[in-house]
């Protein structure tokens, strides 16, 4: 029997990794065909704000506008963190986070040079809550849209708190693995400190970003 296309609706190499091995955890790899937009490199994607206010409404956003433009069934995810101290609504943790550099890298900019960007702004951010409570929580943003259909789209949620000091051991699928210590599971140290890259990868499929159950359920009753 031949599978169905569904396009995970991302460029970010980190993702996509994370994302396959959810996919394959849930047991979707023998229902669907996956692609990515790497596989449709004739066409020339519109770049999407993210300006909903929540992980799932920009997941929404995405989902929706690749479907329509390719025609096919296709799933979004965003994600970010919240932290408990901090009066952020919806996605501002993203903007906080990345500063400037979020939307404006230059092309020519090395991933080392990306790399340390990112560190500084991690530190910064344990600077805002310094003294604070350091509560926070991980947030996954899901959403499928099928061409003609509503879309649907929901948020899972990890809590956890940060650690006192960045630990860029890995170039995670997540910064804030450098200082995310999940419940749950009797870490002291953040995601960076858990394994080698692959097994943080695995670990946060299966933990902090799974296919989201109502996404779940819509693609085995639609398979």
């Amino acid at each position: 029997m031949s599978r169905s296309e569904i396009v995970f609706a991302t460029t970010n190499r980190t993702k996509r990794t994370v994302f396959q091995y959810a996919w394959e955890n849930a047991g979707l790899h023998e229902l669907y065909e996956l692609k990515m937009l790497t596989d449709f490199p004739e066409v020339e994607f519109p770049d999407i704000p993210e300006d909903s206010g929540t992980f799932a409404g920009d997941a929404l956003t995405k989902a929706v506008t690749y479907a329509e433009l390719l025609n096919l069934p296709c799933i979004a995810q965003d994600r970010g963190f919240v932290f408990d101290a901090l009066d952020w609504p919806g996605t501002l943790s993203k903007e906080a986070f990345t500063g400037d550099q979020h939307m404006h890298y230059a092309e020519g900019n090395t991933w080392e040079e990306k790399y340390a960007i990112f560190v500084e702004n991690a530190r910064k951010m344990l600077e805002k809550i310094e003294g604070k409570d350091r509560s926070m929580t991980v947030v996954q943003g899901m959403a499928l849209a099928w061409p003609g259909e509503d879309p649907i789209a929901e948020e899972v949620r990890t809590p956890g708190k940060a650690h006192t000091e960045v630990v860029a051991d890995i170039d995670g699928p997540g910064m804030f693995d450098w200082f995310f210590i999940p419940d749950g599971h009797g870490f002291t140290e953040p995601m960076s400190r858990q394994g080698t890259q692959d097994e943080v990868d695995q670990f946060e499929a299966k933990h902090f970003y799974p296919v989201s159950p109502r996404i779940l359920s819509r693609l085995q009753k639609r398979a």
